[in-house]
């Protein structure tokens, strides 16, 4: 079904430049579903060096770039920017909405939380000092957090409704201990651990753990109960080396050491009696009926530097993870291109990986069914070949398609490390701009230049997906503002096109105007403008309006279109306002051909479902 001829060498060039550039560690989601384990990559490429688990489904990541919330949408991952601060620790807590405490890196301790269709930062109040390592968020409806300062004080910060004191409303801390420990806390509990031993709190008293010191507590709360409970590591200092124990309070705190639990533990994730934990090679989950007898599964062969727990669907383990850099890994990982990208691939995408350790070799699978493609051999029909390089041109890819691929790496001893499946969904249209490229608004002005009374800014808060243009308009003096680019497809016949579109959306206060385009061909020698039919609230509706123009109207030369400007405006009226403008792009359909085609790209499928869920999502689901 598919070709197995190389693109032209810069094309691979840059393909194999892109894999280089994008390399780092995976965030993956572990489900244990009907017996077995299933994984799923939330984030290939991502840069990711803290994770923070919420319940369901919903996760926090940072990084050096920023902070990112994600979000499943049927198969698929939702990426969105919280904010360009980086957290140097985080944790979440819920009441109504998605919520997450986090320490900023030059120390500031703050809540962040979605409301009102946007995410919004609270400073919480000062302490003296202000600059502080570590926080334990709790998870009840007080809103409660826990934090240790650079000092090593440990404070208890609240809002509403705070447990202690009773009568203290507003945003307040209370001083729990004045030494360093780490804490671990849930609820209004709290575990402390120090230089030689361990305690537990509550906010009316502690109680001494034993004499061991933890370096890291994975948070157990209470089950059934039986009491409050946490798995610790043990220091290196004192006992044995990575010792995992499991502690529980039974009017008075035991501790239960994990069997086959010293092998270099280095990351612990606890939910009800079970444990995730992770050592320099594999990840295991530790479970058990009665505290006493423990079980040690295998996840999986891979070792991952942090886990965070989500939480249990119907009695389902369920974790997040976050590798070692991958490039550590003997899997082909880090695929280009995102297999969570919902705006598809072009339908002459040139596939990429980077290889893994050991590799001399790789087999590449494709097809259109994901079981099919997980379980083919090379004497299957979707076994595309072996080859030396990391980059494979799958060529006559179907526009509005969805396949499926995998790499497996063959070692110099002819062993073979079967690879993930990852989804390749290629777009129903080619596009000519997303904005999505730009850094900053310099550069965005490097491509669109203006006319009349038009301003643009790149836009990162109002978008179809991170980024968009913000176009302010001003006819005062019966002008026209008007914006231009040079596409860098001129050949708009590609993929079966059959229509131009784009997608704008208007301001409440804004005055109804004409929005219109015009092509230019052959470098100006053929030029034609065409109006779009606008509704009359659609310059003052905050809501997405996407507008398309047919290729029978079309007169100009469509193998050569070499400028587009649109127009905001008729020479008469003198409005004034502001519109965004995004994700600009040829369809291969027919205006309003298809009525369920939600997002716009020709196909009806899951997609379109998360363009219908993505705004739901975000005002009703936190």
């Amino acid at each position: 079904m598919f070709g197995n001829c190389a693109r032209k060498l810069f094309i691979v060039a840059i393909v194999l430049l892109a894999s280089v550039v994008f390399a780092g560690n995976e965030i993956v989601q572990w489900k244990k579903v009907e017996g077995n384990w299933v994984k799923q990559i939330v984030d290939t490429n991502s840069d990711a060096t803290a994770i923070a688990g919420d319940v369901g489904d919903h996760l926090f990541a940072t990084g050096p770039s920023g902070t990112y919330f994600y979000y499943p949408i049927g198969a698929s991952w939702m990426k969105m920017e919280v904010n360009d601060e980086h957290y140097l620790s985080m944790d979440t807590y819920r009441n109504v909405s998605t919520k997450m405490v986090g320490i900023r890196a030059d120390g500031g301790f703050e809540r962040v939380e979605f409301n009102s269709n946007q995410w919004q930062i609270t400073a919480i109040p000062n302490s003296d000092p202000n600059n502080y390592v570590q926080v334990a968020a709790a998870t009840v409806s007080t809103n409660a957090a826990i934090v240790l300062d650079s000092s090593g004080g440990i404070l208890t910060w609240w809002a509403d409704s705070p447990l202690v004191p009773a009568d203290a409303t507003g945003m307040n801390f209370e001083v729990i201990f004045s030494t360093d420990h780490v804490i671990a806390g849930g609820g209004v509990h709290l575990f402390l651990s120090g230089a030689g031993n361990t305690d537990f709190n509550w906010h009316d008293g502690s109680l001494d753990v034993s004499d061991k010191s933890y370096d890291s507590f994975a948070w157990n709360d209470e089950v059934n109960g039986a009491g409050t409970t946490a798995f610790a590591l043990v220091s290196s200092e004192v006992g044995t080396p990575s010792e995992i124990d499991y502690l529980y309070h039974d009017g008075g705190f035991n501790t239960t050491e994990i069997s086959d639990s010293n092998d270099g533990i280095v990351d612990l994730a606890a939910w009800s009696y079970d444990c995730f934990a992770t050592d320099s090679s594999s990840t295991y989950l530790l479970d058990t009926a009665d505290a006493i007898t423990w079980t040690k599964l295998t996840v999986t062969d891979d070792s991952y530097q942090q886990l965070a727990t989500p939480g249990f669907v119907e009695d389902e383990h369920e974790l997040f993870a976050l590798s070692y850099d991958v490039s550590t890994s003997s899997r082909a990982n880090t695929p280009i291109p995102n297999p969570n990208n919902l705006d598809g691939a072009a339908a002459n995408v040139v596939l990429s990986w980077n290889s893994g350790v050991g590799a001399v070799s790789h087999n590449v699978y494709i097809g259109e069914d994901e079981g099919t493609v997980a379980d083919a051999t090379i004497t299957s029909p979707e076994f595309e070949g072996n080859q030396a390089g990391n980059s494979y041109d799958p060529e006559n890819l179907i526009p509005g398609t969805i396949y499926y691929w995998r790499i497996d790496e063959v070692q110099a001893d002819d062993s073979v490390v079967a690879g993930d499946v990852w989804v390749l969904s290629v777009s129903g249209y080619e596009t000519l701009d997303d904005f999505e490229d730009y850094a900053d608004t310099a550069n965005l002005e490097t491509i669109w230049s203006v006319a009349g009374g038009a301003v643009i800014n790149l836009e990162e808060v109002v978008a179809m997906d991170r980024k968009s243009l913000k176009l302010d308009y001003d006819n005062t003096g019966a002008i026209v503002s008007e914006i231009s680019f040079s596409p860098a497809v001129t050949d708009w016949r590609v993929k079966d096109a059959m229509s131009f579109g784009l997608w704008f959306r208007g301001v409440a206060g804004n005055s109804n105007e004409d929005l219109s385009v015009t092509f230019e061909s052959n470098s100006g020698s053929q030029i034609q403008t065409l109006e779009y039919a606008i509704d009359n609230d659609d310059f003052s509706n905050d809501a997405w309006h996407e507008r398309m123009i047919d290729y029978q109207d079309i007169s100009v030369d469509l193998s050569n279109i070499t400028k587009v400007t649109l127009s905001v405006g008729d020479g008469v009226s003198a409005g004034v306002g502001t519109i965004y403008i995004d994700n600009l792009g040829l369809f291969a359909c027919r205006p309003g051909g298809l009525e369920a085609d939600i997002n716009g790209d020709c196909v009806v499928d899951i997609n379109d479902i998360a363009a219908m869920a993505q705004n739901w999502l975000q005002i009703r689901a936190f």
